[in-house]
Protein backbone atom coordinates (compact mmCIF):
# COMPACT_ATOMS: atom_id res chain seq x y z
CA UNK A 1 0.00 0.00 0.00
CA UNK A 2 1.16 3.57 -1.14
CA UNK A 3 1.07 5.94 1.21
CA UNK A 4 0.40 9.82 0.35
CA UNK A 5 1.12 12.13 2.84
CA UNK A 6 1.95 15.86 2.80
CA UNK A 7 2.88 18.92 5.09
CA UNK A 8 1.78 22.41 4.31
CA UNK A 9 3.98 24.83 5.92
CA UNK A 10 3.60 28.59 6.35
CA UNK A 11 6.04 30.83 7.99
CA UNK A 12 3.82 34.08 9.37
CA UNK A 13 6.64 36.01 11.04
CA UNK A 14 9.56 37.00 13.11
CA UNK A 15 10.25 38.61 15.93
CA UNK A 16 13.45 39.71 17.94
CA UNK A 17 15.75 38.96 15.03
CA UNK A 18 19.32 40.18 15.52
CA UNK A 19 20.69 43.35 13.61
CA UNK A 20 23.12 42.86 11.06
CA UNK A 21 26.33 44.69 10.19
CA UNK A 22 26.59 47.33 8.49
CA UNK A 23 22.58 47.98 7.43
CA UNK A 24 19.15 46.92 7.69
CA UNK A 25 18.09 43.76 8.45
CA UNK A 26 16.37 41.85 5.00
CA UNK A 27 15.41 38.54 6.61
CA UNK A 28 13.79 35.32 4.63
CA UNK A 29 13.49 31.75 5.51
CA UNK A 30 14.53 28.64 4.32
CA UNK A 31 12.68 26.05 5.39
CA UNK A 32 13.85 22.20 4.65
CA UNK A 33 11.85 19.04 4.95
CA UNK A 34 13.77 15.64 4.21
CA UNK A 35 15.88 16.60 0.66
CA UNK A 36 13.54 19.41 -0.06
CA UNK A 37 13.97 22.92 0.50
CA UNK A 38 11.61 26.01 -0.26
CA UNK A 39 12.11 29.65 1.12
CA UNK A 40 10.15 33.08 1.68
CA UNK A 41 10.78 36.05 -0.45
CA UNK A 42 13.22 38.37 1.34
CA UNK A 43 11.06 41.63 3.70
CA UNK A 44 13.65 44.93 3.88
CA UNK A 45 14.48 46.58 6.73
CA UNK A 46 12.88 44.59 9.61
CA UNK A 47 13.57 42.86 12.74
CA UNK A 48 10.10 41.72 12.94
CA UNK A 49 9.51 40.49 9.13
CA UNK A 50 5.45 38.93 8.45
CA UNK A 51 5.09 36.97 5.27
CA UNK A 52 1.85 36.84 3.29
CA UNK A 53 2.78 33.38 1.52
CA UNK A 54 1.10 30.38 -0.13
CA UNK A 55 2.03 27.29 2.27
CA UNK A 56 5.04 25.60 1.32
CA UNK A 57 4.17 21.77 0.38
CA UNK A 58 6.10 18.77 1.28
CA UNK A 59 5.53 15.86 0.26
CA UNK A 60 6.18 11.53 1.20
CA UNK A 61 7.38 12.49 4.90
CA UNK A 62 6.17 8.69 5.80
CA UNK A 63 7.78 7.02 2.20
CA UNK A 64 11.28 8.89 3.52
CA UNK A 65 10.90 8.65 7.23
CA UNK A 66 10.85 12.82 7.60
CA UNK A 67 10.44 13.81 11.33
CA UNK A 68 11.42 16.84 11.33
CA UNK A 69 11.56 20.49 9.84
CA UNK A 70 14.87 22.41 9.76
CA UNK A 71 14.40 26.30 9.71
CA UNK A 72 16.83 28.65 9.11
CA UNK A 73 16.55 32.56 8.88
CA UNK A 74 18.38 34.43 6.71
CA UNK A 75 19.68 37.42 6.21
CA UNK A 76 19.89 38.73 2.38
CA UNK A 77 23.01 40.94 1.52
CA UNK A 78 21.92 43.52 -0.94
CA UNK A 79 24.85 44.45 -1.81
CA UNK A 80 26.26 41.61 -2.92
CA UNK A 81 28.10 39.55 -0.23
CA UNK A 82 27.16 36.85 1.22
CA UNK A 83 24.09 36.05 2.98
CA UNK A 84 24.35 35.64 7.10
CA UNK A 85 22.40 32.90 8.92
CA UNK A 86 20.63 34.88 11.69
CA UNK A 87 18.78 32.17 13.54
CA UNK A 88 17.66 28.36 13.31
CA UNK A 89 15.67 25.73 14.69
CA UNK A 90 14.66 22.31 14.21
CA UNK A 91 11.05 21.77 14.96
CA UNK A 92 9.63 17.94 15.67
CA UNK A 93 6.74 17.04 13.69
CA UNK A 94 5.45 14.80 16.49
CA UNK A 95 2.56 16.90 17.26
CA UNK A 96 1.44 17.46 13.10
CA UNK A 97 1.49 13.82 12.34
CA UNK A 98 -0.53 12.59 15.62
CA UNK A 99 -3.13 14.98 14.74
CA UNK A 100 -3.73 15.24 10.88
CA UNK A 101 -5.72 17.48 9.23
CA UNK A 102 -5.15 20.09 12.81
CA UNK A 103 -3.10 22.91 12.00
CA UNK A 104 -0.29 23.68 14.71
CA UNK A 105 0.52 27.04 14.77
CA UNK A 106 3.85 27.99 17.23
CA UNK A 107 6.10 30.71 17.52
CA UNK A 108 9.64 29.10 17.82
CA UNK A 109 13.18 30.45 19.79
CA UNK A 110 16.24 30.47 17.25
CA UNK A 111 19.27 29.81 18.28
CA UNK A 112 20.95 32.56 17.37
CA UNK A 113 18.31 34.85 19.11
CA UNK A 114 15.18 35.62 18.04
CA UNK A 115 11.81 34.10 17.40
CA UNK A 116 9.63 32.77 14.21
CA UNK A 117 6.23 32.00 13.91
CA UNK A 118 5.50 28.68 11.55
CA UNK A 119 2.21 26.90 10.89
CA UNK A 120 1.65 23.26 9.80
CA UNK A 121 -1.18 21.00 8.87
CA UNK A 122 0.03 17.37 8.05
CA UNK A 123 -2.30 15.06 5.85
CA UNK A 124 -2.58 11.64 5.50
CA UNK A 125 -3.87 9.70 2.34
CA UNK A 126 -3.15 6.68 1.19
CA UNK A 127 -4.50 4.08 -1.56
CA UNK A 128 -7.12 1.64 -0.47
CA UNK A 129 -7.26 -0.49 -3.04
CA UNK A 130 -7.40 -4.21 -2.31
CA UNK A 131 -9.23 -3.37 0.97
CA UNK A 132 -12.82 -4.61 0.90
CA UNK A 133 -15.41 -2.79 2.71
CA UNK A 134 -16.58 -5.06 5.55
CA UNK A 135 -19.81 -6.45 6.64
CA UNK A 136 -21.31 -4.17 9.74
CA UNK A 137 -21.42 -6.23 12.84
CA UNK A 138 -24.36 -3.69 14.31
CA UNK A 139 -27.18 -5.13 15.55
CA UNK A 140 -30.50 -3.30 15.42
CA UNK A 141 -30.46 -2.22 19.30
CA UNK A 142 -26.99 -0.72 18.69
CA UNK A 143 -27.59 1.18 15.25
CA UNK A 144 -29.74 3.70 17.87
CA UNK A 145 -26.70 4.33 20.10
CA UNK A 146 -24.33 7.25 19.54
CA UNK A 147 -21.21 6.28 17.92
CA UNK A 148 -18.12 6.11 19.14
CA UNK A 149 -16.48 9.50 20.83
CA UNK A 150 -12.85 10.16 21.05
CA UNK A 151 -12.33 12.66 24.42
CA UNK A 152 -9.29 14.61 24.56
CA UNK A 153 -8.19 18.38 25.88
CA UNK A 154 -8.22 21.60 24.24
CA UNK A 155 -4.98 23.00 25.02
CA UNK A 156 -5.15 25.89 22.95
CA UNK A 157 -7.81 27.60 20.52
CA UNK A 158 -8.39 30.36 18.67
CA UNK A 159 -11.66 32.56 18.28
CA UNK A 160 -12.90 31.74 21.72
CA UNK A 161 -13.93 33.94 24.20
CA UNK A 162 -13.75 33.13 28.22
CA UNK A 163 -16.80 32.51 29.53
CA UNK A 164 -17.94 33.99 32.68
CA UNK A 165 -19.40 31.14 34.91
Amino acid sequence: MELDDRLEVRVVAGAELREVEGGECNPYVVVACGSEYEQTAVINGTTAPSWVEARMVFNDLGENEVREVRVRVMHKDLSGGGDVALGWCVISLQSAMLGPGIEVDEWYELEGGGQVRVEMVYFLGGDLEGFEEEESDDSEEEAGKAPNCVRGTVVRARGTAESSA
